[in-house]
């Protein structure tokens, strides 16, 4: 009798351990699956010329993905053939403004250290700037300060891609006057991570590039992260793209990181960024309440509208770099996105990796689908006289030799293809036309949608074509 027990309990535990290792294994092999769709998602990307960057997902801790596509940048020097430097877990890209959420973690390293306060005011720093003695830490860190954004600047295009040092800087910053009493309201602007950069100097008597690797990269092991205001002193040759005429072209001229500083002038990998936000929020660089208080009070960090589960990051946007740093505290996972070529809504990009990650509910686009046919009657009803929004732009829609044209005021004309019953495309310049579906009593087509790449803008009908 105590042997068939024995024997009996054996049985039941052999049967959960074998229930549990099924169970395991089920995880393990649709986990594997959606990452296939994911790397084959990230493959369509670059094979139908949308985008090419680097990808990397950090699930507690471990690299389930870290794959790039695409170029860093064009080949160079004098014996250079022409073509591209592939990219690869090495490449750096311009994280752009992900470079405030590692500028406020510094900052709320000083307050730990009590070497600042969130009550700290800017006088103390930098009394020429306008309502300095009423602008704290906090209103930097928030982006309530009142102070002027100055990238929209007429002045700007005539100095961002020159090298400025802190005193140029400071005294454009000066000349600006307050947009509101600081506290009142929200404004994003740059000038406000710009100063805390120069505030971090300051306080420490170190450059924001020593107190970086100090406190962030180092610790960390970071070892591809960096701040360098001069690319070419610091060997570091990289491009972002814009597609145009079937071809990747190398976007220029390019911003002086002096001019953005610790607003947006790091450069790292998607791998180093997704370790940096996982540290962050594991309490590796600062104490957990002090993380909370980060994201309560939306120092650096916010919630990009890219999933309906909780998460906590920042995007980067600079040149035709695009980036996007998420970390979702209850699935400790981490997703790090740097796009240097778009030729698609970048939105998209990250909700549709985000949501297959997550099992949740996606459409992915069909690249490869085949073009539609319509004869010149169907394609009547969309020819006409349209004007932009902005009352500036003026597009003519006609048919040509059986096809479907566009073309602006001034500019050589676009031959489009039907891809459905209300969309256009030209491959070539990757531009899309969508058609309202709604009619007017003639039959035509109220207005339609031009987009390339991540810009899309709306044009209404003027008047038919005869």
């Amino acid at each position: 009798m105590i042997l068939k027990r024995t024997l009996s309990r054996i049985a039941f535990k052999s049967a959960i351990a074998l229930v549990a290792t099924l169970s395991c294994l089920t995880q393990v092999q649709a986990q594997e699956d959606k990452l296939i769709v994911i790397n084959s998602y990230i493959d369509d990307l670059f094979t139908y010329n949308k985008a090419m960057g680097s990808f990397t997902i950090l699930d507690k801790g471990n690299v389930v993905l870290d794959k790039q596509t695409g170029y860093s940048n064009r080949k160079v020097g004098l014996f250079a053939s022409r073509g591209y430097v592939p990219a690869d877990s090495s490449s750096p890209y311009k994280v752009a403004s992900i470079s405030k959420t590692m500028t406020a973690t510094m900052v709320m390293q000083l307050i730990e250290a009590n070497k600042l306060s969130l009550n700290t005011k800017l006088n103390d720093f930098f009394p020429e700037i306008s309502n300095a003695e009423h602008i704290s830490i906090r209103d930097l860190l928030q982006h309530r300060s009142g102070l002027v954004n100055f990238i929209d600047e007429p002045d700007f295009l005539s100095y961002y891609t020159k090298p400025q040092t802190q005193a140029q800087m400071m005294a454009r910053l000066a000349a600006l006057p307050s947009n509101f009493p600081p506290g009142s309201q929200y404004e994003y602007s740059n000038a406000n991570y710009l100063l805390l950069g120069y505030i971090i100097e300051k306080v420490t008597g170190k450059s924001f590039d020593e107190v970086l690797r100090a406190q962030i990269t180092q610790p960390l092991n970071l070892t591809r992260t960096q701040y360098c205001l001069d690319l070419k002193a610091c060997d570091i040759h990289i491009a972002s793209f814009y597609y145009w005429n079937n071809a990747w072209v190398a976007v220029t001229p390019h911003w002086s990181p002096t001019i953005t500083g610790a607003a947006a002038s790091i450069m790292s990998t998607t791998l180093d960024v997704s370790r940096f936000i996982r540290a962050l929020f594991q309490g590796e660089l600062l104490p957990k309440e002090a993380v909370q208080m980060m994201t309560k009070e939306y120092f650096g960090i916010y919630s990009p509208e890219y999933s309906q589960l909780e998460r906590y990051g920042h995007d980067g946007l600079l040149e035709g770099y695009r980036s996007s740093m998420l970390y979702f505290p209850k699935q400790d996972v981490a997703v790090v996105i740097s796009i240097n070529g778009l030729h698609e809504t970048y939105d998209d990009i990250v909700r549709n990796i985000v949501s297959l990650y997550f099992d949740e509910k996606v459409e992915l686009p069909d690249y490869d689908r085949p073009n539609m046919t319509m004869n010149e009657g169907q394609l009547k009803a969309f020819t006409g006289t349209y004007k932009a929004l902005d009352g500036k732009k003026v597009v003519e829609v006609f048919i040509d030799d059986g096809a479907l044209k566009a073309q602006m005021v001034g500019q050589p004309s676009f031959t489009f293809i039907p891809m459905t019953e209300n969309e256009f495309e030209n491959k070539a310049f990757g531009i899309i036309l969508t058609f309202s579906p709604v009619k007017n009593e003639q039959g035509k087509t109220n207005n339609v949608k031009a987009k390339s790449g991540n810009h899309t803008e709306t044009y209404y009908r003027l008047r038919s074509s005869k």
